[in-house]
């Protein structure tokens, strides 16, 4: 290759390379720049209710981090309320001058436009959906675990409290004065509608358990959300179903979790639980459907006037926009996904070019490249002398692949996306995290983690006891079956032996508190898993002695390993029990005590089960701890993002907590074999 040459052939190259980065550039960055119109709320976990004024100027958002919080049509927040529990629904009167919300904490509330809260009712169960009227004369509310429907007026005053023998999920509200009528979706898979009387009108039988209703000003139209991923179109007058659209996709179980309607009926709205949003206008035909609106949408509204529409969800994100906007801001998104589409093409072809020619026509690239290729060449030729032993290796391989990496490196990934499985993961970065900070079940279960991970290491004691118990008997007959005793109760399944303390624990029937009323100490009677003083300490004296058969044998082990030299020269030395088990057994058995304390601040960490099956974390979160707050968030939430979050700050601890044990807990008198 010439020098000459290649000096002639670079500014070409950079001819041609030029314009094809300038094209991308050109293609991607203005579309990028693109940003769409709104606001949003962010919340400390899902966001559960939406509602506003008939022209969208008040949006107030309900969540299950307990708050109440009313913007303006800017975003800007003009007041907030904290409830004891999560607040489940919210619902705001035309005008914006009053607002109702209902809580898992039993109450319904009712503010005025500036907050000032007007009057409180508490129900003796929690509450799922809360709607007021147009003009705020009517607030309903709905409870699915007391499968009641209560309506009252202004003043506060309960007018009817009627029980509807299924759980009732949503509820709505439409008309004035003596025309009011009452909405109701239940589980039982109908949609009822109730006069100011209480009298029950008619009942629409869907499909499906009915998670969300919603309805024009004059009821003419009811949406209806249901479980089997459908959103339904129902005449008010007839009670006739006038279209279903079904967003469940093939082979799935998605859920259809709410619905919304415009004054008019001329929009309709639906949320499902993969994250979608799709809006249709009165005859059913899709409008719009904006794709990973969010984590399971559970909230949607549509403003009176059908112009600003509003959704949020598990994503602890709430959305808010003109209608108009978001159909531009969903054309942007799909032209910023082509651009990026082009931008990727183009640049790997510029790469390609670029590598290419600079092997090609420059001598240090066809240095580099063949360089870089001799070793790539000895070591393929190293693997094909080696085939069979590689091929052996390869299922091996492709299996630790599978099941032991792939899901390591697949949790440490989506700890930085909003993720449900089966939808595609969007990358949040440390949204997660910054969360997993804050949840404030999280901290409170760390603490109680500790605790147990403690008072674990303490429980080490019984079994050291008793296996220096065996170790020092003369028969070695009694040994072997005391070895044994200990160890049949291994067959027996951990969950038979929880549910048996369960049994034990019971505050009617159980074994503590009948003996403790057969002593004659009946003030020490207690609840004891459903107290939270009492609860974590319960749990944690369960399995009581503490003697398992694992670390009794670790130990055993241990002593049977040291050589007897030792002990004879402690007995000529006149040395005691005591003197011989502190100077030569303890030291002597650090290697397997170091064992069952990292084994055991592990099975401390990711411990749920015994909470799980005894309390699930109650009473409040007196048992609360970070693995069953994991399990939650996967599982009941659905947010697997944030449970791999949990888990990855989870493995962080544990492997600090183990390399701390393997470097400080350690004897220089241990025995090396």
């Amino acid at each position: 290759m010439q020098p000459r040459k290649i000096k002639k052939q670079a500014p070409r190259l950079l001819r041609v390379l030029a314009p094809l980065v300038l094209l991308l550039l050109l293609i991607v960055l203005p579309v990028a720049a693109d940003s769409p119109l709104g606001w949003t709320h962010t919340a400390e976990d899902t966001v559960m209710s939406i509602s506003s004024s008939a022209d969208g100027s008040r949006v107030v958002i309900g969540a299950r981090d307990n708050t109440v919080t009313v913007y303006d049509e800017n975003g800007q927040q003009l007041w907030q309320f904290t409830a004891e529990n999560s607040v489940s629904g919210v619902a705001m009167s035309a005008d914006g001058a009053y607002v109702a919300c209902a809580s898992a904490d039993r109450n319904v509330r009712l503010f005025d436009g500036d907050g000032n809260l007007l009057w409180t009712y508490r129900s003796a169960y929690p509450l799922e959906g809360v709607a007021i009227s147009e003009d705020g004369q009517y607030v309903s509310a709905a409870s699915v675990e007391g499968r009641r429907l209560f309506l009252f007026n202004l003043a506060g005053e309960l007018l009817w409290d009627k029980n509807m023998i299924v759980p009732t999920e949503s509820t709505a509200i439409y008309g004035s004065g003596e025309n009011t009528r009452v909405l109701a979706g239940t589980r039982d898979s109908r949609v009822y509608l109730f006069n100011l009387k209480g009298d029950q009108l008619y009942a629409v039988q869907l499909d499906d358990v009915v998670h969300s209703v919603a309805v024009n000003r004059n009821g003419s139209l009811i949406a209806a959300a249901t479980d089997d991923g459908k959103i339904s179109l129902i005449d008010g007058a007839t009670a006739k179903v006038l279209w279903q659209y079904n967003a469940r996709r093939s082979g799935a179980t998605d859920r259809m979790r709410a619905a919304g309607i415009s004054a008019d009926g001329n929009v309709v709205m639906a949320g499902v639980s993969y994250g979608d949003v799709f809006i249709f206008d009165v005859n059913g035909n899709l409008t719009q459907q904006i794709k990973n609106a969010g984590d399971d949408i559970q909230a949607v509204y549509v403003s009176r006037d059908g112009k600003v529409v509003m959704y949020g969800g598990k994503g602890m994100v709430a959305t808010v926009s003109n209608l108009s906007a978001q159909a531009a801001a969903y054309t942007r998104k799909q032209n910023l996904n082509r651009g990026l589409i082009i931008g990727v093409v183009v640049l790997v072809v510029v790469l390609l070019a670029g590598g290419y020619s600079a092997v090609r026509f420059t001598s240090w690239g066809a240095k580099v490249w063949n360089v870089a290729l001799v070793p790539v060449r000895k070591l393929l030729k190293e693997i094909w002398a080696a085939r069979v032993s590689y091929l052996f290796l390869l299922p091996t391989f492709a299996l630790l692949l599978i099941f032991n990496y792939y899901p390591a490196i697949s949790g440490l990934w989506h700890g930085f996306t909003r993720w449900t499985p089966g939808l595609r993961a969007t990358w949040v970065g440390l949204d997660n995290y910054i969360a997993a900070f804050k949840n404030p079940y999280l901290r409170v279960g760390i603490g109680n983690a500790l605790i147990i991970i403690i008072t674990g290491f303490a429980k080490l004691i019984m079994p050291l006891i008793v296996a220096e118990l065996i170790f020092n008997l003369r028969s070695s007959k009694l040994q072997y079956i005391l070895r044994t005793a200990y160890v049949i109760p291994l067959i027996v399944p951990g969950v038979v032996s929880i549910l048996m303390w369960v049994n034990i624990y019971d505050p009617n029937y159980g074994l503590l508190n009948k003996a403790l009323e057969a002593l004659g100490m009946e003030n020490l009677i207690r609840v004891w898993l459903g107290d939270p003083q009492t609860a974590l300490p319960s749990i944690i004296f369960m399995g009581f002695p503490w003697i398992g058969a694992f670390p009794l044998l670790l130990l055993y082990g241990g002593l049977i390993t040291i050589p007897t030299d030792l002990f004879d020269a402690a007995k000529v030395d006149g040395a005691t029990f005591w003197q011989r088990f502190i100077h030569i057994d303890l030291p002597l058995l650090m290697s397997p005590i170091r064992t069952l304390i990292i084994l055991g601040f592990i099975g401390g960490v990711q411990s749920f089960e015994s909470i799980f099956l005894t309390t699930m974390g109650g009473p409040g979160h007196a048992t609360y701890v970070p693995a069953l707050e994991l399990y939650f968030q996967a599982t009941k939430f659905n947010r697997m993002g944030m449970a791999s979050a949990i888990g990855t700050l989870l493995f962080i601890f544990i492997l600090g907590g183990t390399i701390l044990n393997m470097k400080y807990v350690r004897s220089s008198t241990e025995y090396q074999a």
